[in-house]
């Protein structure tokens, strides 16, 4: 008798399979065998509200705690007093090492997880190309919150999938297509991003909040844009090849080894310090969590839920940004600033909606044509 439970139904959240993803796969040899064997009543049975809405929850779950680790990353570097503040390799050391214990701890150690901890042999390569992508995105992105608000960082990293898309329609083994309308998107994000950040040359003032160092800041980000864009390009090259923790842990490791290497050997980056207070334990802490669950609920989240639908509610994550920054220190977004959100919202978010616009074109005349 056939089951009706499927494979990723049966493991828990924190289990990522390969057999766990792609479980929809219609199979056209069987499929008459698996009617013929379900009861109808089975068959129409409907999904429970907390399974069919739970993908949709966790990425809203992972856009309101990468606000907060943000938050936490901007006051640790500018909010302290000063001889408190922290550099961007020791939040990312922070943020990434605690997730190394918990990688080898419970899927090494635990789950025994197949091919833990290096990966199958044969996406070694981009393993690894996933860990520097993402090296680059994180400490540019960190980096780049010292002198950037969190709105302004925020609008700028929603250009990532659309280098992914670039980087995707490049690679032969992908083949997915870079259509006109992504081109025009990426025009238009790009003039957002110029807006945001106001350089000299073209405004011929300086901008209204920030300076050179502003400037400086938005190259930062979008150096860091490339690098987390390589990084998911590597991820959906991998696929289900490789189980999630095995590329967490590729990422993480490298950060916390290059960090650390670099605050020991770097001239003019301090020696870590212990937290003091409540507050710093608090902060540190918490940076430490957030950066765990937003790898995970994303991760997760992405698997439940339509990849569009899941794209499109990222973009809540500006609103928790506006608010974080406007709560803690009073900044609100005006201005040119304000357009150039505008503009990249209103490009990426069109490039989506037509994006399924012609998915669900193309569904209605397969459906003609049965």
């Amino acid at each position: 008798m056939t089951s009706n439970i499927s494979p990723a139904e049966q493991e828990p959240l924190l289990s990522d399979s390969p057999s766990a993803i792609n479980t929809k796969t219609p199979d056209n040899n069987n499929s008459s065998n698996v009617s013929d064997n379900t009861s109808p009543a089975a068959a129409a049975a409907p999904v429970p509200v907390s399974q069919r809405y739970l993908g949709s929850f966790l990425i809203l779950l992972a856009e309101f705690f990468v606000c907060v680790m943000h938050l936490i990353t901007r006051y640790l570097q500018i909010s302290l007093p000063e001889e408190r503040r922290l550099h961007a390799l020791h939040l990312t050391l922070i943020r990434a090492f605690p997730t190394v214990l918990f990688c080898l701890l419970y899927g090494w150690a635990y789950q025994r997880i197949e091919y833990m901890p290096f990966g199958p042999r044969h996406v070694r390569d981009l393993l690894w190309l996933r860990a520097f992508g993402g090296l680059v995105g994180i400490i540019c992105f960190f980096a780049a919150l010292k002198d950037l608000p969190l709105p302004d960082a925020t609008v700028i990293s929603f250009l990532t999938p659309t280098f992914v898309s670039i980087a995707c329609s490049r690679i032969s083994a992908l083949k997915e297509p870079f259509t006109t309308v992504e081109k025009l998107s990426t025009l238009m994000s790009f003039t957002g991003v110029i807006l945001i950040a106001q350089p000299t040359f073209i405004f011929g003032t300086p901008p209204s909040v920030g300076g050179p160092a502003r400037l400086f800041a938005v190259i930062l980000q979008l150096t860091g844009v490339c690098g987390a864009a390589t990084s998911y390009t590597a991820i959906r090259w991998i696929g289900p090849r490789a189980n999630t923790l095995i590329s967490m842990l590729y990422f993480s490791a490298l950060v916390s080894v290059f960090s650390a290497v670099a605050i020991v050997l770097v001239p003019g980056i301090p020696a870590m310090q212990m937290p003091r207070g409540a507050l710093e334990w608090g902060l540190v802490a918490g940076l430490a969590f957030t950066g765990f669950v937003v790898q995970w609920a994303l991760t997760k989240g992405l698997q439940l839920e339509k990849a569009g639908r899941g794209l499109q509610m990222m973009y809540v994550q500006l609103v928790f940004a506006a608010l974080f920054e406007w709560a803690v220190w009073g900044d609100v977004m005006k201005g040119w600033r304000a357009v150039g959100a505008v503009v990249v919202l209103a490009s990426v978010a069109g490039v989506q909606w037509w994006k399924g616009r012609e998915k669900r074109g193309d569904e209605e005349v397969a459906e003609e044509g049965r």
